[in-house]
């Protein structure tokens, strides 16, 4: 019984824990490194931690319990990671979008426009896929319509070379936050 005793006290959590730790600082790294999924490269390590731990344990204790303390080890060394890792590896964050982005998004299509909430990325795509002929240029609407010059009578807004530019790199920069969270739900799933 005393064993037992010994497993469960306080300062049987401390071997756990820093082991926890450790393993975050080198499954992080490699997760991201080699594109792996964080959780599989923690619950590989923390069973060769907990192996490590069962087999270097000395005295008088049975294999069949040396493999259940080194389960539960193991098990409360993931968990442990798991947790140190979710908290210090938080997902990407988006840039917030500037007054004059908004402000462009607004001209290109009012509010409260469907076009606007389902596909606001269509609405750039078009702005952007236009090659502006003078200062003044109107988009073309996702509804397959061809882009006209300012001077027609349209209802169109009407778009300058740097808005549009404004326009591309706003859409790169979400672009590239896509890509950042695919990243982290690749490292973050089974």
């Amino acid at each position: 019984m005393k064993a037992i005793e010994e497993f469960l006290s306080p300062t049987s959590v401390l071997t756990p824990s820093a082991v926890g730790g450790l393993i975050v600082t080198v499954a992080l790294p490699l997760s991201d490194a080699f594109d792996l999924s964080f959780k599989i490269v923690v619950l590989v390590v923390s069973f060769l931690f907990g192996a490590l731990l069962m087999f270097s344990a000395k005295g008088n204790v049975s294999p069949p319990q040396k493999l259940l303390y080194g389960v539960l080890n193991s098990l409360i060394i993931f968990s442990v990671t798991l947790g140190v890792g979710i908290s210090v590896d938080s997902p990407p964050q988006n840039t917030a979008q500037s007054a004059e982005v908004k402000q462009l998004l607004r001209q290109i299509s009012p509010p409260s426009s469907p076009e606007v909430r389902l596909a606001p990325f269509e609405l750039i795509r078009s702005a952007q896929a236009q090659e502006p002929r003078k200062s003044d240029v109107t988009p073309e609407k996702p509804s397959g319509k061809t882009a006209t010059p300012a001077g027609n009578n349209s209802t169109q807004p009407t778009l300058t070379k740097e808005q549009v530019e404004t326009l591309k790199k706003y859409l790169a920069q979400q672009e590239e936050f896509e890509k950042q969270q695919q990243k982290h739900a690749r490292r973050w799933s089974w």
